[in-house]
């Protein structure tokens, strides 16, 4: 690259010659423009277009290549992903996954999955999905170069949720056995039928886990399978080591409608939560829309 500065009455020029699908060219166009509102790309001709930022929808990395869309066109960009962010973060560019970019600005909605997982609807109808533990309005994506620390994480994770369902199971069954039990006018619970009621409820947790696992989204087929499996588990047990001996048949279909109660209760308590996630998560998306329209109106104005 030859450098070349003439000194010359009148406005400032800048000329900029090279081949038209130069990459060098276009990073030197994104450095004299650093707080322009506009990249410059190139576009399926390979010709060298300025593209507004505002109508970027989103990105994607394929073959090395940096790719972006609009509601109908795609370009090729030489700048990454990271960098994209960091200069146009302001304008509603984020790199919502490793190898993808969207602009905030595009979404129409966003849908809490669990598992701190993401689902956007774009405005031009596509979807897409933040896998990782991050949320566009506060903390950044959490990266981890060690594969072995992502593997640890995951099953961290794993293992905190199966120990607070398998805590909050045995709870439960143990307050149905020691109501059962004062019924009978016994004040105690057997050691070893605790032992038993938590190894159930252990199985149960583990099973769960597979058959809803975090961060997807439970499906019919998925829920009803947990619905037996617990049934299978919790009566199968209790019928194997006698927790609820000589109970009458109107304390059976008690307890029955009490378990299809606690399971409806977890199912519901996972959706009203993904719900509210959701209700903040387009909130805050709205707020942060607002805020680039009051932007853009004002430089307008000006």
């Amino acid at each position: 690259m030859n450098i070349r500065v003439e000194h010359a009455p009148g406005e400032v020029q800048v000329i900029l010659r090279g081949p038209e699908d130069s990459a060098e060219l276009l990073r030197i166009l994104a450095m004299l423009e650093q707080d322009a509102t506009r990249l410059w790309v190139w576009d399926e001709c390979r010709r060298t277009v300025a593209l507004p930022i505002r109508d970027i929808i989103w990105g994607e990395v394929v073959d090395d290549k940096v790719f972006l869309y609009t509601a109908a066109e795609m370009y090729q960009t030489a700048l990454g992903l990271g960098m994209l962010e960091s200069r146009w973060e302001h304008l509603g560019l984020f790199r919502c996954a490793k190898s993808a970019l969207v602009n905030l600005n595009a979404i129409r909605a966003l849908r809490s999955l669990g598992g701190n997982r993401i689902e956007a609807t774009l405005k031009n109808g596509e979807r897409s999905l933040f896998r990782a533990a991050t949320r566009p309005f506060c903390a950044r994506e959490f990266r981890t170069e060690a594969d072995k620390m992502k593997r640890f994480l995951a099953l961290y994770r794993w293992a905190m949720q199966m120990k607070l369902r398998m805590g909050i199971y045995t709870l439960a069954l143990l307050l149905c056995k020691m109501a059962w039990n004062a019924i009978q006018g016994v004040n105690y619970v057997l050691s070893l039928e605790i032992v038993g009621m938590w190894i159930a409820c252990l199985i149960f947790a583990m099973v769960e886990t597979a058959i809803l696992p975090q961060g997807k989204t439970p499906t019919p087929v998925r829920t009803v399978a947990w619905v037996l499996v617990g049934n299978v588990i919790f009566w199968g047990g209790s019928l194997w080591l006698g927790w609820f001996v000589g109970v009458p048949f109107w304390g059976g279909v008690a307890l029955v409608l009490l378990l299809q109660a606690g399971l409806a209760a977890m199912w519901f308590g996972d959706h009203v939560a993904m719900r509210a996630d959701s209700a903040v998560l387009n909130r805050q998306l709205r707020a942060f829309q607002r805020r680039q329209e009051q932007a853009e109106a004002g430089k307008d104005a000006t």
